[in-house]
């Protein structure tokens, strides 16, 4: 079994770059490649925290219109993903990716405030080459709306449809 320790300690820092999805709500048969820059800390207990995820990014393929533009007006918000060192070559740290649910409070929606949540698919495999490169890779799973399921996006949805990425550099 290998130990890791010292990668982990080596991947902590802050990561500044662009967060990409692609977009198919404007013109169904191409994509339009969305780009936002956003910024990552990588801590020392595995956590990458973004903290500003654009919404718009997991909400588009929201089906139900006015669910997509109650998220989609809250803008932006904190997001966790958690790491697991699987592998190390040539200074490439190879992750296994996991989301952690992304949680909306008080969304305003069909006349009350709702809790609103994303679950992503667990799985992914990111890359960190330690101080200077991250990358991870996120596919949307599910929408709930108070508990309950509203939409099964991975099992519905072409998965193109449904990745995330963000692939930035160390400050």
């Amino acid at each position: 079994k290998t130990n890791y320790s010292a990668d982990y300690k080596n991947a902590v820092g802050q990561y500044t770059g662009n967060m990409y999805a692609l977009d198919y709500t404007k013109n169904p048969l191409k994509a339009d490649t969305l780009i936002q820059e956003v910024s990552a800390t990588i801590a020392a207990d595995s956590t990458i925290t973004f903290s500003s995820f654009p919404l718009y990014f997991i909400s588009k393929e929201i089906t139900d219109a006015e669910l997509r533009e109650a998220v989609i007006a809250k803008g932006s918000t904190g997001m966790k993903v958690r790491y697991l060192i699987t592998n190390k070559a040539d200074n490439y740290l190879y992750t296994y990716i996991i989301p952690e649910t992304v949680i909306l409070n008080d969304v305003d929606y069909k006349g009350g405030k709702h809790k609103v949540a994303f679950s992503f698919v667990h799985g992914t495999q990111g890359f960190i080459y330690s101080q200077k490169y991250l990358q991870v890779p996120m596919y949307l799973g599910g929408i709930f709306i108070d508990d309950i399921i509203h939409e099964d996006v991975i099992n519905n949805k072409d998965a193109a449809r449904c990745v995330l990425q963000f692939q930035g550099n160390a400050k």
